[in-house]
């Protein structure tokens, strides 16, 4: 290599480093990425060529880059690798889709599910010693195989994993993941540049063994750009046409440009005879082939085959022995362009055959099918059909959307024309196609029986709903619903239109039929379409304020029928939220925390990362009401973390919940920036923005801003979401209220606090009535309605509540001239602060303790209290016996950084072992 020292080393250094790096060396087509990233990987790098052909094939280049590693290892060892959530890897390699099921619809939850066993089998190989991943023309990788490398470069902090990436650039704009990890703070990019006229000097001085004139050596840099690919073919040029290296030769060498150097390629493959250039043509359809392989599809007799690969090498066109491939893409590119589109169509049919008489799958042969002439047999369509499910279940449903367009281009029987559109149909919706709705539409009504018209109309209105609103989504069910559907088909659909008008508060409409008739008796559900039924209706009951807060509970305990429903509709099911919702909303917080911990063991069993976000976030909404904040607060950090990948179903919620676990944990300009990361009006609208506002509020309120809050309060108000009416999840009314009284306008305080009083002691809602109790005692300086309220939040178990009436109640006692019974309320409001992690209350419930005169007893920031959320929550799994292992399997994270989690928390614990985590822990 020439000039290339510099670029080596910087390569070398990130190589080097004892913790993950990345490196990507970028330039264009011929400036020598290629060879600079064979100079720098090791030996026993895992390397990886991205092919153009190959686009389609989901995690191509990721098996390409595992599959003779893991395959070296003992069967033992290789069991060991890919257990747990390696498990996904192995089925990856053998081309098997089975046991993925469990991974929920086609997809983010697919797709993640293998981001996340991929990057746990390179961390069980990184055990072993440091691992570099080298992947070569990576610009042309399939998607999945790009979301993976930009998945696994934002967790190398912790593992010795290095990737080292070499990308082309040109007139096409790299694919987004790609684009996103060149960006990315932590990549060494490495831009080649053109050799200096010293360079080309030098490269020319070299290959031509002569002295090199400095005005032909100006004249090659001028011709060649200074790319070395092309500075090599012009001296190959120059040598063939015996030209000498003086300034006799700079014309003949200007002419020489780069446009030419092509056409002078062209013209040596023209030049060739008739073998060699089928054998040419052969491999650049095939991209790289065997001897026997590009005998067969160039349709050469063997004896002749031979000879005519020697030329092809001889002319600097192919290059190797066994497994042939040109020696630059630039030349393959030249034979390819000079291929008429018939006889390139011709060629990759005759490829396929090829292929698929060597046992090939369908996923090898799906490109070439893709690009074969004229029409398909039902072999051909079925192949595609074949690849098409396998792209699906691996989470690329575009990949599977191209594949079954094609095949629906072929003439077809009516069942099985009827079959392959709902599959495209189903493919395009869930990569989110434009027309992917359309398509459903078009398969239903393809279908020859009512009962397959109606399962993909049902598809297409959840679509509709997510996309469009409950109206349309509505509209499309009840005419789906109608007479002598299977009886579980008509109670899904009615379930979807119960849930449809729960989650859009804005559709007025009536449904058409009376939910009453639906429930049945109290018996359990017999199917998962009436679980679905009854979590809708528990919900809608809830949101209309049609039955009793414990008849929506009861309605809802119904549903998850001793969790059924988790297994019903798999990790990322929304009707698990619905009876989650409802339990939190009716104080059943022990029964929610029981439900969403199933489903948070159900979706990390998936490992699906959005699922497990989804399932995390859930999980933290009855631990915060209970109380446990700095857990909770743990929990709604796992669900904003994997933003990063994607997810957003509730990350609105979970920053609106997290923001008043900071409030808690008197971190308020922690909860002021994550506020700020979701912006009303100018991001997309959400159900859950009036959750946002009232939170926002919240923060107002904590720092002493009562206009602020009421302008807050006011912004959920008049968001009209579906928990407008759930005075138990969304308190814009109290959060106005105490605005207001804060602000002096106690008449207007004092409404709002009655309205809220006597809807509580209506309808049920300890915390509610509580925390009305509080506000309407500020509005009207009741100590009568803090003791009531102390009274029944001492029943309850929403402990921060009680923490804040107690300190209250304290308040109005020491101002009445009772100092030993504040005294009293404030040491027992400092207890439960204490243990619990409040520490705003703890703070406040300390400087009551000083006014009233009684000095508290200091407690340092030790034990749990000073672990860090990611602490808390490796140290919780430890607790109950978890090895590393399975730690890091569960919460998505590499081995290490359990390791590095342990290690920082045992200190502050002041314990050396886990098993003295339980008595550390509390």
């Amino acid at each position: 290599m020439i000039e290339r020292d510099d670029e080596l080393a910087r390569v070398r250094r990130t190589l080097a480093t004892r913790e993950g790096g990345v490196a990507v060396v970028m330039g264009p087509p011929g400036i020598g990425r290629s060879t600079l990233l064979r100079a720098a990987a090791p030996e026993d790098a895992l390397r990886a060529t991205g092919r153009e052909l190959e686009r389609s094939l989901p995690f191509g280049v990721t098996v390409e880059l595992l599959r003779e590693r893991l395959a070296r290892l003992g069967a033992k060892e290789r069991a060991r690798r890919l257990e747990g959530p390696g498990a996904l890897v192995g089925r990856l390699l053998d081309g098997s889709a089975d046991g993925l099921d469990d991974l929920g619809a086609a997809g983010p939850s697919r797709l993640h599910a293998h981001l996340h066993a991929l990057t746990w089998v390179v961390g069980e190989l990184a055990e072993d010693g440091p691992v570099v991943l080298a992947v070569d023309d990576v610009q042309w990788a399939d998607d999945a195989s790009l979301r993976w490398l930009a998945y696994l470069a934002a967790r190398l902090e912790d593992v010795p994993v290095k990737l080292l990436l070499a990308a082309a650039t040109g007139p096409e704009p790299l694919p987004e993941p790609l684009t996103d990890l060149v960006a990315s703070p932590m990549t060494e990019l490495v831009q080649l540049a053109p050799l200096t006229l010293a360079g080309v000097t030098a490269a020319a001085t070299a290959t031509l063994a002569v002295p090199v004139d400095a005005a032909f050596a100006r004249a090659c840099a001028d011709s060649s750009g200074g790319n070395p690919f092309l500075l090599s073919e012009l001296l190959l040029e120059v040598q063939r046409r015996g030209l000498s290296a003086d300034a006799d030769s700079v014309d003949a060498v200007r002419e020489l440009r780069p446009e030419g150097l092509r056409r002078r390629i062209g013209a040596r493959v023209r030049a060739l005879d008739g073998d060699a250039r089928r054998a040419a043509e052969a491999l650049a359809v095939l991209e790289t082939g065997r001897f026997d392989q590009i005998t067969a599809l160039a349709q050469l007799e063997p004896r002749a085959a031979g000879p005519a690969l020697d030329r092809l090498v001889a002319a600097d066109i192919v290059t190797g022995e066994r497994e042939f491939a040109f020696v630059h893409a630039l030349v393959r590119q030249v034979v390819t362009d000079a291929l008429g589109p018939g006889e390139r169509a011709r060629l990759h049919g005759g490829a396929a055959v090829l292929l698929q008489a060597e046992g090939a799958g369908p996923e090898r042969l799906a490109p070439h099918l893709l690009r074969a002439p004229g029409s398909l047999d039902p072999a051909g369509i079925d192949t595609l059909r074949a690849a098409a499910a396998a792209a699906l279940v691996r989470g690329t449903p575009a990949i599977a959307s191209a594949l079954l367009r094609r095949a629906s281009e072929e003439p077809a029987a009516a069942p099985a024309r009827a079959s392959l559109l709902a599959a495209l149909g189903s493919a395009a919706s869930a990569a989110g196609e434009p027309d992917g709705l359309a398509l459903l539409i078009t398969a239903a009504n393809a279908q020859p029986d009512a009962a397959s018209a109606a399962r993909l109309r049902l598809r297409a209105a959840r679509g509709l709903l997510m996309t469009q609103g409950a109206a349309p989504a509505l509209e499309l069910l009840e005419a789906t619903l109608v007479d002598d559907l299977p009886a579980e088909l008509a109670d899904e659909i009615r379930a979807t239109m119960v849930g449809a008008a729960n989650l859009d508060p804005s559709w007025a409409g009536d449904l058409p039929f009376t939910a009453d008739t639906l429930l049945g008796t109290d018996a359990a559900p017999r199917s998962a379409a009436e679980r679905g039924m009854l979590a809708a209706v528990a919900l809608r009951r809830l949101l209309t304020g049609e039955t009793a807060p414990e008849e929506a509970a009861a309605l809802a305990l119904r549903a998850y029928d001793g969790g059924r429903i988790v297994d019903d509709e798999g990790p990322d099911g929304v009707s698990v939220s619905f009876i989650a919702g409802v339990l939190l909303a009716t104080g059943e917080l022990e029964r929610d925390r029981e439900v969403t911990g199933a489903l948070l063991e159900r979706a990390r069993r998936s490992g699906s990362l959005p699922a497990y976000a989804s399932a995390a976030y859930l999980h933290g909404c009855p631990l915060l009401h209970l109380g446990e904040v700095a857990e909770a607060h743990a929990w709604f950090e796992v669900a904003l973390d994997a933003r990063r990948i994607g997810w957003n179903t509730y990350a609105v919620g979970a920053i609106a919940f997290d923001v008043r676990c900071l409030i808690a944990l008197d971190r308020l300009d922690d909860a002021a920036r994550l506020l700020a990361e979701h912006r009303p009006g100018v991001d997309a609208p959400t159900v859950l923005d009036e959750l946002y506002h009232a939170s926002a509020g919240r923060l107002a309120l904590a720092r002493g801003d009562a206009r602020t809050a009421l302008e807050c309060a006011r912004r959920s108000e008049a968001s009209h979401g579906p928990l407008h009416a759930v005075r138990q999840l969304n308190d814009w009314r109290l959060i106005a209220a105490e605005a207001l009284a804060r602000d002096g306008a106690t008449a207007e305080a004092l409404a709002l606090a009655e309205e809220e009083v006597a809807f509580a002691r209506r309808h049920g809602g300890t915390a509610l009535l509580g925390a009305a109790l509080r506000v309407r005692a500020r509005a009207r300086d009741s100590v009568e309605d803090l003791e009531e309220a102390v009274t029944l939040l001492r029943e309850a178990p929403y402990v921060l509540e009680r923490i804040d009436a107690l300190i209250d109640l304290a308040v109005a006692h020491r101002r009445g001239g009772d100092r030993a019974r504040a005294v009293e309320l404030l040491d027992e409001a400092l207890d439960a602060a204490a243990r619990r992690g409040a520490r705003a209350a703890e703070a406040r419930a300390r400087a009551e303790l000083n006014v009233a005169g009684r000095r508290p007893r200091r407690t340092a920031l030790r034990g749990r209290d000073a672990l860090t959320a990611a602490e808390l929550r490796v140290c919780t799994l430890a607790m109950r016996q978890q090895t590393n292992r399975e730690i890091a399997g569960e919460l998505f994270v590499t081995v290490k950084t359990v390791e590095k989690h342990l290690a920082s928390a045992y200190p502050k614990l002041g314990i050396s072992s886990r098993r003295e985590l339980a008595d550390a822990l509390g």
